[in-house]
């Protein structure tokens, strides 16, 4: 193609050496030409050469295939009633978990392969298990979830209406007066252990002591 935009024989171009440059293809070459053509002319007639055989060759580099782990994280929510919420909207709050953890980390909801949802005292926890790139760590997955505000989720939670936390409240002192008219001791051990069980929740709620 430079021989044909100057005008002469393809022989006439000679010691062609291809080089990468930082921006594209660097190209050497000797180029013997008449003297009565200026180099200002060759010059000229080389930038107005589209070079399209050339062109035509050019491909992008394939793409690596990036390398994927697979990593499960805990959440944490607050909350008194979330058992009752997971008994009316359970999939729900599982399928809100999932979606803005993908969008949280900047991956498809696919690759959230798993949601576990575990109520403890006044808690909602969370184990969500996710395929995403090998350059984030699990530190850093951490970090961008605890970013998140998860507001769909929590646009799930609802407090127990006031007439199941009165019957609630009604069989436990029915459960506790009957126990304690049948027997004295027994209810006295059941309280007894009811309040240890309380002081090993409270304790446990404070962490360890140093």
């Amino acid at each position: 193609e430079t021989a044909a935009a100057v005008g002469v024989e393809e022989g006439r171009v000679r010691s062609v050496v291809l080089r990468p440059g930082d921006d594209g293809l660097l190209v050497d070459f000797e180029l013997n030409h008449p003297a009565s053509l200026a180099e200002a002319a060759v010059d000229a007639r080389l930038r107005g050469c589209a070079y399209a055989a050339l062109w035509a060759l050019y491909e992008p580099r394939p793409r690596l295939e990036e390398e994927k782990v697979v990593t499960t994280h805990e959440l944490g929510f607050e909350g008194e009633d979330w058992d009752y919420v997971l008994e009316q909207r359970g999939v729900e709050v599982r399928e809100a978990a999932a979606i803005e953890t993908a969008r949280a980390l900047g991956v498809e909801r696919e690759d959230v392969v798993e949601v576990e949802l575990d109520v403890v005292p006044q808690n909602l926890v969370v184990f969500v298990t996710v395929r995403h790139s090998s350059r984030l760590s699990e530190g850093e997955v951490d970090g961008l979830l605890a970013q998140c505000q998860y507001k769909t989720l929590w646009a799930q939670y609802d407090a127990r209406p006031l007439e199941l936390i009165g019957a609630l409240n009604g069989m436990l002192i029915s459960a506790e007066e009957v126990e304690a008219e049948l027997d004295p001791a027994t209810y006295l051990r059941g309280a007894l252990l009811r309040a240890r069980r309380e002081r090993d929740e409270y304790m446990e709620r404070l962490g360890p002591m140093h």
